[in-house]
C-alpha cells in the first residue's frame, strides 16, 4: 500500500488516485464511476475510499516472511545474487518513476492525464514484478532451483562415446550460460541453468577421472 500512502500524503492527484483505486479497490460502483468524468463529489468519494484502503492495510497482519524494502545481497550464491540484481534494477526504476510522478503534483490537466496514467501503469507493473521476484527467491530457497528450471534425473551413459559427447554438450551449455550471465547479471534463469549444467559436467568429469 506504499503508493496509496504516498498519494494520501502528497497532492492527491485525481488521475493517479483513480488509477490506483482501479488497481487495488473493491467497490465496483466506485470503479465504474471513476471511468467517467471527474467531479467534486467523485473526488471526495475517491479520497474516502483511498483512506479506507490505507486503514485496512494498516490493520492487516504483517506477513510471516519479512521481505522488507531491500532484498539482501548473496555473494556466495550466484542464483540468489542474480535475483537480487534483477530486484535492484526494477526497484530503482520504480522509485525513479514514483519521483517523476510526484513532479505533477495536483495537476489534472488534459496534457498530463495520459502521461500520469502511463507512469502509474508502469509503476504497478514493476511492483508486480518485484513481488514475483520475492516469490522466486522464496521458491529457490525452498527447492534449490527457480520455477522455470526444473531438476532432472541425471545419469551418465556407460558407452564411452556417448559419455564424451555428453561432456562436449555440457561444456557448450556452460560456456553459453556463463556468457549470458556475464552480460545479464539479473538473469536468474540463466544462472540456474549455468549451475545445473556445471554440476552435471562436474559429475561427468568425476566419473571419467
Amino acid at each position: 500500500m506504499e503508493m496509496i500512502e504516498r498519494w494520501l500524503k502528497g497532492s492527491r492527484n485525481f488521475i493517479i488516485g483513480k488509477t490506483l483505486y482501479l488497481r487495488y479497490g473493491q467497490d465496483g460502483a466506485l470503479k465504474k464511476a471513476l471511468t467517467g468524468a471527474e467531479t467534486p463529489a467523485l473526488k471526495v468519494k475517491l479520497l474516502q475510499a483511498m483512506q479506507a484502503l490505507c486503514a485496512a492495510g494498516e490493520k492487516t497482519p504483517a506477513p510471516t516472511t519479512d521481505k522488507g524494502e531491500k532484498m539482501p545481497d548473496a555473494p556466495n550464491d550466484s542464483i540468489l545474487q542474480s535475483i537480487t540484481e534483477d530486484w535492484k534494477a526494477k526497484y530503482a526504476k520504480m522509485k525513479y518513476l514514483q519521483y517523476e510522478l510526484d513532479k505533477y503534483g495536483s495537476d489534472n490537466s488534459d496534457a498530463t492525464r495520459s502521461t500520469c496514467h502511463e507512469i502509474c501503469k508502469q509503476i504497478l507493473a514493476l511492483e508486480k514484478e518485484i513481488n514475483a521476484l520475492w516469490d522466486k527467491r522464496d521458491y529457490y530457497i525452498e527447492n534449490g532451483t527457480v520455477p522455470d528450471v526444473k531438476t532432472d534425473d541425471f545419469t551418465i551413459p556407460e558407452d564411452p562415446f556417448k559419455h564424451a559427447k555428453l561432456i562436449d554438450n555440457l561444456t557448450k551449455y556452460v560456456r553459453r550460460y556463463r556468457l549470458i550471465c556475464s552480460k545479464e547479471p539479473g538473469n536468474s534463469n540463466a544462472a540456474a541453468l549455468l549451475k545445473k549444467y556445471q554440476d552435471q559436467l562436474n559429475i561427468c568429469h568425476g566419473k571419467k577421472d
